[in-house]
């Protein structure tokens, strides 16, 4: 078998590359580094996702403690089904060259290389899932504790919270068995002590309600920034292995191009090998069969026949002369299909030396992400110290806040049990104020509808005033009117009335048009025109509006 055929796994798994996914192929399977990467891209991803699962129990004291086990078991047994998948495509793969009787590439080859490096990435892929279990086993550990921690202090200010609520019951029915007999005697010293009362009241709610806002903020990380800047490495981090993965995808789109080309070059190279034997074979066998007819044609001559064995002997050197410029001509073409061949195989051999450079990167990739892997993990533990730290200080920080709300609690007890007599002579007088709250609306809603009736009063009277002004306004102007129509008369019976005519088709129908002329409601006698947006009025004797008739015009003309 020649160097060619050992390397054609390589070629087979170069051009089944974008079907490991699938775990079957047709040809000889071997599994892609690419693909490989990318898993561990995804598992890197996954290990990177770990500080923010941290954090989400600190944020969220409700939500984020609760684990989804199932859903983390389920991805963990995705994940080890796929790994045994590719172990099966590994192990069919070698089956199927053992089977077609082709040699196992040594681990010199690419192939037998890329066979271990694909190996070395299951291995790479086990322990990081070995790993991301172990460190969702601690999770789950670490949040069992915060859920514990932040469940103490919540059951404490429940219990505080029942406690006051108690002592308000008791203050309640202590003051309403109190009776009304040291109002006048206590009344000064109650009310000092009612507001001081209600501003430690309002202090313990105040201090309560800090209390509730630290326990819930303690439960987030006083280290947002550092966990903010080390999100922002890790997203560095997978841009550059991205981008690494995407330069490798190239590499091996490059090297499946070169096996592609070694590929049909070892195909024409079998097919001149294959033409040149044929030729070669078909060759001697001419060769053959001319010594043949040379040793059948050799017998000693007679001196009798000797034109004829010289007219035979002249065939036969024509023939040898023939078959030996044939000769000639197929070494030619022998000498020509072996400089092409050397050729070949030069470019082969570039091609192998591209193919074995190809190899150190894809090494030099894989120590790289190897190197970013354990950053990772260093960093991963850093981060879980730090969020131990938080926690435990946290906790102090809720523990003496917790201190500090009993002593006020306790001082606020003190003080309400030193003014329950202050607060019997108060209930006294809150009981005697709210009999007169009570009483107050009923009051209220006879003075409103008392004063509803008066304010309608008042508008029906004004309204028939301006009725009664409205019709003397009218008197008045058609007295008036009767008297300038005398004057009128007596001068010389001059009027000037105006008729304005209707609007036309010429004039338009729209709103411009309609506005230029306008009446007067109360006066008959005014006129306004509008005309390039300024407005005239005219005051004549009569105006006469579009719609009136003809009865009407003569009435006022027929005195004239």
């Amino acid at each position: 078998m020649s160097k060619v055929d050992q390397h054609r796994p390589l070629h087979s798994a170069a051009s089944d590359l974008s079907q490991v996914r699938g775990g079957r192929t047709d040809g000889k399977e071997l599994l892609r580094p690419h693909d490989q990467l990318l898993t561990v891209k995804g598992s890197q991803q996954s290990l990177q996702e770990e500080p923010g699962q941290h954090e989400v129990p600190l944020q969220d004291d409700e939500t984020g403690y609760k684990l989804p086990a199932p859903v983390l078991h389920k991805n963990n047994s995705h994940k080890l089904t796929f790994i045994r998948s590719l172990q099966d495509v590994v192990q069919e793969a070698q089956l199927r060259t053992e089977n077609t009787g082709s040699k196992v590439p040594p681990p010199s080859s690419p192939a037998g290389r890329s066979l271990s490096a694909v190996r070395n990435l299951i291995d790479m892929i086990n322990a990081l899932q070995e790993d991301k279990v172990r460190l969702q086993e601690e999770l789950s550990t670490r949040e069992s504790k915060c859920q514990v921690l932040s469940g103490a202090p919540q059951c404490e200010i429940g219990d505080l919270e029942g406690k006051l609520t108690d002592q308000t019951q008791k203050l309640s029915t202590l003051c309403s068995e109190l009776g009304t007999t040291d109002l006048e005697k206590h009344l000064e010293i109650l009310v000092v002590e009612n507001d001081r009362l209600k501003q430690d009241l309002n202090g313990s709610q105040l201090q309560l309600r800090h209390l509730r806002r630290s326990l819930s903020g303690c439960s987030k990380c006083d280290h947002v920034e550092e966990n903010s800047q080390l999100r922002e490495r890790l997203s560095r981090a997978q841009v550059e292995l991205k981008k690494t993965t995407e330069h490798l995808s190239e590499l091996e789109l490059e090297v499946q191009r070169k096996t592609e080309h070694v590929s049909q070059f070892e195909q024409h190279l079998q097919d001149v090998l294959q033409g040149k034997a044929e030729m070669e074979e078909g060759l001697n066998k001419r060769i053959r069969d001319y010594q043949l007819t040379l040793a059948r044609q050799s017998t000693p001559p007679v001196k009798y026949i000797t034109k004829t064995v010289q007219v035979e002997s002249a065939k036969t050197k024509q023939a040898l002369e023939e078959a030996q410029g044939r000769n000639q001509y197929l070494q030619e073409q022998v000498a020509v299909q072996r400089q092409v061949i050397h050729e070949r195989e030069q470019q082969l051999q570039e091609s192998w030396h591209n193919t074995a450079k190809l190899q150190a990167q894809i090494m030099i990739y894989e120590a790289e992400l190897e190197r970013t892997r354990g950053e990772m993990l260093e960093e991963l533990q850093s981060m879980e110290e730090e969020k131990n730290c938080a926690i435990e200080e946290a906790f102090l920080r809720a523990q003496s806040e917790m201190k500090a709300v009993h002593e006020n609690l306790n001082g606020v007890r003190m003080n309400l049990l030193s003014v329950q007599p202050a607060l019997k002579s108060l209930t006294n007088d809150y009981n005697c104020l709210k009999h007169q709250v009570r009483d107050f609306p009923c009051l209220l809603q006879d003075a409103i509808c008392q004063t509803k009736e008066e304010i309608f009063q008042m508008v029906e009277e004004v309204k028939e005033v301006n009725r009664d002004l409205l019709h003397k306004y009218k008197r008045e102007m058609q007295l008036r009117k009767k008297c300038h129509n005398e004057l009128v008369r007596l001068r010389g019976n001059i009027r000037v009335f105006c008729r304005v005519r209707p609007i036309t088709r010429e004039d338009g129908d729209g709103p411009e048009t309609r506005g230029v002329v306008s009446f007067d409601s109360d006066d008959d006698g005014v006129l306004y025109v509008s005309y390039r947006g300024k407005t005239s009025v005219f005051e004549l004797d009569k105006v006469f509006p579009p719609h009136a008739l003809q009865n009407d015009v003569f009435q006022d003309v027929q005195a004239l």
